[in-house]
């Protein structure tokens, strides 16, 4: 499938579906992300921050010996395949996905949500921490790291690890309605989980 730019990767946790907390606000403290996510974004850019490695002395106490890349990928790049991603987030609980690829296909989803706090939760799988969320702008992360061996050599030992810190900016959209257009594609993990696996 083509979703969420094939590679967003994300965390395992347990989802307590049903409701949705629409305000998250703390007495007393400052917090930009208390407006209501209700309605239609845009995306509008994701940045990928990849580190990979391996532990010196050993895991997890030891040093991380890394070496790492930025990379920022916007709606268009041919690179990454896809012309637009849409999401709307509907009062019901409902997150409709719509991505079309730059050869025109369209990719259509979609998936129970939760906000919770600064957390928002697409059906069991993705978990995004929102860093901004304001009349105009969603601003969500989600960061994973996996360790491994090479196992088909007993004599080394060194735990290596790769890890991907993405980013997703979308902008407040003016588009109403997707359900016009026909579904092609279903999957269970959003676009911007995909998009990360792809990285890996």
């Amino acid at each position: 499938m083509k979703r969420l730019l094939y590679s967003f990767l994300m965390l395992s946790f347990i989802f307590s579906a049903c409701k949705k907390d629409e305000n998250s606000s703390n007495s007393g403290s400052t917090n930009n992300t208390s407006s209501s996510i209700i309605g239609g974004w845009d995306l509008a850019e994701i940045n990928l921050f990849t580190e990979e490695g391996y532990y010196l002395g050993g895991y997890p106490n030891g040093t991380k010996i890394t070496q790492s890349a930025n990379q920022y990928v916007w709606p268009g790049d041919t690179l990454f395949s896809f012309q637009s991603v849409y999401w709307n987030f509907n009062e019901n609980g409902i997150l409709d996905e719509t991505m079309i690829s730059t050869d025109g296909d369209i990719d259509l989803d979609n998936y129970a949500w939760v906000k919770t706090g600064n957390l928002l939760i697409l059906d069991t799988n993705d978990i995004f921490s929102i860093e901004t969320l304001s009349s105009s702008q969603l601003i969500i992360n989600v960061m994973d790291e996996d360790t491994f061996t090479y196992s088909w050599n007993l004599d080394n030992d060194t735990i290596y690890f790769n890890s991907i810190n993405q980013t997703a900016k979308f902008n407040r959209s003016s588009l109403l309605d997707n359900s016009n257009l026909k579904m092609i594609n279903s999957s269970k993990n959003s676009f911007l989980k995909t998009f990360i696996n792809r990285r890996k």
